[in-house]
C-alpha cells in the first residue's frame, strides 16, 4: 500500500496490507554497506500498534506517535515486521 520516503540511500521499505484481521506487514531492506537506523511512518498504522519481528518471532516496541516504526539494519540486511492494530 506504500513505499515510504526514507533518508538512507540504500534503504527500501515496503508496506503491505494483509487480509482483514491480520494487520500490516513491513519489509525493510538495506542494500548499502553501512548500518542504518531510521524511523519510518507506516501508512495505515496506528500509534501504539504492536510490532513483531517476523523472522526472529519477537515482540518489539509498539509504534510511536503517528504510526512511526523505528528500525535498525546492518549492511545488506533485510527485516520483516508485522504490525497489529492497537
Amino acid at each position: 500500500i506504500d513505499v515510504p520516503t526514507v533518508a538512507a540511500p540504500g534503504l527500501l521499505v515496503m508496506v503491505h496490507e494483509l487480509p482483514e484481521g491480520y494487520g500490516t506487514q513491513v519489509t525493510a531492506l538495506n542494500f548499502g554497506r553501512e548500518p542504518i537506523a531510521e524511523a519510518v511512518a507506516v501508512a495505515g498504522a496506528q500509534t501504539g500498534g504492536q510490532v513483531l519481528d517476523m523472522l526472529s518471532e519477537t515482540a518489539l516496541e509498539p509504534l510511536a506517535d503517528g504510526g512511526v516504526l523505528s528500525m535498525t539494519l546492518e549492511p545488506y540486511e533485510g527485516k520483516s515486521y508485522l504490525i497489529l492494530k492497537a
